[in-house]
């Protein structure tokens, strides 16, 4: 009688056997011939898998999830694999392209088989022309990495161009920068009508740069109020006066406004970007009311604790630094700050 391990420590946990019935029948038909299920725990989906006409390999990082997998699982012996994913060279087991399963917050296809790149893999934005503000750093670079590995072809819109300038040209020759401020509309026109010139229509408007400041409300002057709102509020309206008009004439287009926790709940230090951040989220509910016909889709992220250098500024500003971010981690339910590629 096998032993179900007492603890998982891999990235993928199924317990529901109709969710993993789902997953594992929704490869079929795909083209891929071999799967990699990394973090299997108990091995549900892993049933399923090997039931299917799929060759199946697995990945395991927790060593009871892997005897009791060598015990459920004898047909698959030669095939699971004790060991951290990130730092296993697989190449050698994929000849064709692989379909892998797991929660993985950026595109691995090429780790696992690096000539996969020239394969036509189908990724869920390959083709679409994006836009995102504030990409060169932060959130906004994580985002245009991830775009990237998911096949869209991306403008950097940033105030820094050389760093925006360098991170496409990293990137590949499919992407580009303008440097922008977000604030300055006869700067959001030009570079409106240069993204336009370049590709005609864009599918998606990712509204990041943001600008932060840590005061006390009687301490903030005009010109510190003005520059976060502008640049957090303002901001996102001058891109979609400028960017969405041509999404709606198209029918269809995506607006993905970046607010942030502070404009849900109330933070000390914050109340000139507290007020940015929540007039964005009632921003873009009203947006959306307005487009709601017309195919553009308008939603809001707004991102909880992540670890970013706008965080770091924060806590630095804090009588004790080691306490202020540990109070932060103690908040968050996943029991630590989030990152910015998991955002992304």
């Amino acid at each position: 009688m096998s032993v179900r391990p007492k603890k998982h420590l891999g990235q993928h946990f199924l317990t529901d056997a109709n969710i993993a019935r789902n997953i594992a029948g929704g490869l079929t038909n795909t083209g891929y011939q071999q799967v990699l299920e990394v973090g299997p725990g108990m091995g549900m989906l892993t049933k399923f898998l090997i039931n299917s006409e799929h060759q199946v390999h697995v990945v395991e990082i927790d060593t009871e999830s892997v005897a009791y997998l060598h015990q459920e699982y004898p047909q698959l012996r030669d095939q699971i694999i004790e060991g951290d994913f990130l730092k296993l060279d697989l190449s050698s087991l994929f000849q064709k392209p692989v379909a892998v399963i797991g929660n993985f917050p950026y595109n691995i296809s090429s780790q696992i088989m690096p000539e996969a790149k020239n394969e036509k893999i189908t990724m869920r934005l390959h083709g679409l022309k994006c836009v995102v503000t504030g990409g060169a750093s932060g959130i906004g670079a994580a985002t245009v990495k991830r775009f990237v590995a998911e096949g869209a072809d991306v403008c950097i819109l940033d105030r820094d161009l050389p760093a925006a300038q360098a991170l496409a040209a990293d990137l590949g020759t499919d992407h580009f920068a303008v440097e922008l401020d977000v604030r300055l509309e006869p700067a959001v026109e030009q570079a409106a009508a240069e993204v336009y010139a370049r590709w005609r229509h864009i599918d998606v408007l990712v509204n990041n740069a943001g600008s932060e400041l840590n005061k006390t409300y009687n301490e903030t002057t005009v010109e510190e109020w003005d520059r976060v709102l502008d640049t957090d509020l303002k901001g996102p309206w001058l891109l979609c006066k400028h960017f969405v008009p041509g999404m709606v004439e198209r029918g269809s287009g995506s607006v993905i406004n970046i607010s942030s926790l502070n404009g849900l709940v109330g933070f000390p230090l914050s109340t000139a970007y507290g007020s940015a951040k929540g007039g964005l989220v009632v921003f873009t509910r009203d947006m959306a009311i307005e487009l709601a016909t017309s195919g553009v889709r308008i939603n809001c992220v707004c991102p909880g604790v992540i670890e970013t250098p706008m965080m770091e500024r924060w806590t630095d500003l804090m009588p004790d630094k080691a306490e202020a971010k540990a109070m932060l981690r103690g908040v968050m339910p996943i029991g630590r700050m989030g990152t910015a590629e998991e955002v992304a």
